[in-house]
């Protein structure tokens, strides 16, 4: 507890009925967000297994790195503008002065946090060695350094689109004090140790990597604003001012986040069931091309099936049944369509909702469907899609 970090806060309540504590800890709620990525990212799930597989690392690797990341995805936090946001005279956290107040439009605390970093690899405050990178320049050196940015814009982008770079770092040191940029290095390097990290640094090095590690960065960004979400809920991240180091609260939040994720379903295992045959699925007998997309041969990895036939031929059901059978091989662990109206995105939602659930399950109540377009709160199909299983159909 004697870092200089703990004494920044990074959530605070604006709900003065709310009891407990007037404010979280910044590095607690760090490794709260981080928690949830560690889970969501489980070495073991097939998503992870396919990125990792892409970027030719292992899955506990992927997992990491990108929890490492996470513990770093509010780091612009620690700008003494950012801070004096809220005040609480009686605490004994920080209170500088910037030369600008904050503006979140200019500089925002994600691209603050991008200014820290730069200071931290740019300005020697942090080396290879104190991240656990065996070469000691690789922090200095193109295009590794072009990986290490881009993992963190990653997490960095956690307000749902990347961030501005421009002006860096000129103006964003307008909102800081040199002890912001202190205390952000030593986070950073706690975490580094912390954690552990395993660094793919042949890989990192590679500009054909680096390419291959944006391509899945929107898959990896996605994750983060959601794991930014989840731990961000109080109901499960109960504020902390304080009597923990780094190393006692990440099991706490480990925990946290596991109860967090079990209150949300997003840990519940799917099934899938039995693929049987169109009729069993459908009731009608099979036309051509549904004969031949129940019985054609699934070969194992990524695979595209393109099906054109006559109107009236089945298509949609060809497509169900060939997506229950690669869900059913392991191929996939969920599926979606895309429609170019919102009408033609109604009807094929009213098709699929009547199906999915013969193609998957979840224990104690069923898996999630989403009709994904700006006018779905007037589908009534939809709002009752939205019902608890046990109270769905009921008044």
């Amino acid at each position: 507890m004697n870092a200089s970090y703990f004494l920044y806060w990074g959530k605070a309540s604006k709900d003065e009925k709310e009891s407990g504590a007037d404010y979280h800890l910044l590095p607690y709620h760090c490794l709260d967000v981080a928690a949830v990525g560690w889970w969501l990212l489980d070495e073991h799930d097939p998503l992870t297994r396919s990125l990792a597989a892409f970027l030719n690392i292992s899955p506990a690797q992927l997992r990491l790195l990108f929890t490492f990341f996470l513990m770093l995805h509010d780091l612009g936090k620690f700008a003494s503008a950012f801070q004096n946001l809220a005040d609480f005279p009686d605490s004994p956290l920080v209170n500088y002065q910037p030369r600008f107040g904050y503006d979140s439009r200019q500089a925002r605390h994600d691209r603050l946090g991008y200014f820290f970093w730069l200071q931290a690899s740019r300005v020697r405050h942090l080396s290879g060695t104190e991240l656990g990178l065996k070469q000691t320049d690789l922090t200095q050196v193109s295009p590794a350094l072009d990986s290490l940015n881009a993992m963190f814009d990653v997490v960095f982008g956690h307000h749902g689109y990347p961030i501005n770079r421009s002006n860096q770092p000129r103006a964003m040191k307008n909102y800081c004090h040199e002890e912001n940029i202190s205390a952000a290095c030593d986070f950073i390097r706690d975490c580094a140790a912390l954690l552990q990290v395993e660094w793919p640094e042949q890989q990192m090095a590679d500009k054909e990597w680096l390419t291959r590690f944006r391509q899945v960065s929107w898959h990896l960004s996605g994750l983060a604003i959601l794991s930014d979400w989840i731990g961000s809920d109080t109901t499960h991240f109960e504020y902390q001012t304080g009597g923990y180091t780094l190393d006692e609260y990440w099991p706490v939040a480990q925990d946290k986040a596991r109860q967090a994720l079990a209150a949300t379903e997003l840990n519940q295992p799917v099934s899938v069931q039995p693929f049987i045959s169109i009729k069993s699925h459908f009731g009608f007998e099979p036309t051509p091309l549904q004969a031949w997309a129940e019985s054609v041969s699934l070969a194992a990895g990524p695979q595209l099936f393109i099906l054109e036939d006559v109107t009236g031929a089945g298509k949609t059901e060809a497509a169900l049944a060939l997506t229950h059978r690669l869900l059913q091989q392991g191929e996939a662990d969920g599926f979606y369509f895309g429609l170019p109206t919102m009408a033609t995105s109604n009807a094929m939602f009213s098709r699929v909702a009547g199906h999915y659930l013969q193609m998957l399950s979840v224990q104690g109540s069923r898996p999630s469907i989403v009709l994904a377009h700006g006018a779905r709160e007037m589908n009534e199909q939809f709002q009752e899609a939205l019902l608890p299983a046990d109270k769905a159909g009921t008044s």
